[in-house]
């Protein structure tokens, strides 16, 4: 789990991350210059659409929320209003050895539409990688579905399991209903969900993401009735 802190250098601000070994030993370090401008696609869209947390049970949010500190994907326009979830146990996303996809928490949990929608993608073709070892940048969303939950506005759900998409193009889902499993296809370092919302059914170099919310979850324990998760946190549906 990462700890985040910013601190004022003179005319910059530096943004630290930084996460602990059981041993307390620094596990992970990150600094992040957080004046440099940054990307905000759609920024004044306010998507209308009420987005459910797509995932039983509790989650952390590795990655998510407005600035590169907590959100490296906000200087990549194509995904910069982007989440990625994963489990967190004990201290960690994965069970020692933590070598194969099946060591991690994430790896084959239920995966839900967040809301009502036409999929006009279903995407499950690539396979499971070995997680930190290998990885796809040549198909980075791996297998996948898009949603169609308003004029104008996709919602992609990328790196799911190979062989658990149920879903097809053209079918009419609810809020709720079961695509697939979370899995390690892609272009990932390990099992995660990563979820966007963006402007055309097709995840390329001219798409750009969205911001969106989700609504009606816990934060950090704390009861929301619509929000923004940000890098960090632990959300779950009540």
């Amino acid at each position: 789990m990462m700890y985040y802190a910013t601190r004022e250098w003179g005319a910059f601000e530096l943004g630290i991350g930084f996460a602990f070994e059981e041993s307390g030993a620094i596990d992970n370090l990150l600094l992040q210059n957080m004046t440099d401008p940054l990307p905000e696609p759609n920024a004044d869209h306010v998507s209308e659409v009420v987005f459910d947390v797509p995932l039983d049970g509790l989650w952390y949010v590795a990655w998510g929320g407005p600035d590169e500190l907590h959100n490296y994907h906000v200087a990549h326009p194509q995904a910069a209003w982007a989440f990625d979830l994963v489990v967190w146990k004990d201290g960690g996303s994965c069970a020692e050895p933590c070598e194969a996809a099946e060591d991690f928490f994430a790896f084959g949990q239920p995966l839900r539409a967040p809301a009502a929608a036409e999929v006009v993608a279903a995407v499950d073709q690539y396979p499971d990688l070995i997680p930190n070892v290998e990885m796809d940048p040549d198909h980075a969303t791996g297998n996948h579905v898009v949603l169609k939950v308003a004029e104008g506005e996709y919602l992609l759900l990328a790196h799911m399991q190979s062989g658990s998409v149920v879903v097809a193009e053209r079918d009419q889902v609810e809020a709720g209903a079961l695509l697939g499993a979370v899995g390690n296809s892609g272009n990932t370092s390990e099992p995660h969900l990563h979820i966007h919302l963006q402007d055309r059914a097709q995840y390329e170099h001219a798409t750009e993401s969205m911001p969106m919310e989700f609504f009606a979850y816990v934060n950090d324990g704390v009861p929301a009735d619509q929000g923004v998760p940000i890098g960090g946190t632990f959300v779950r549906v009540e």
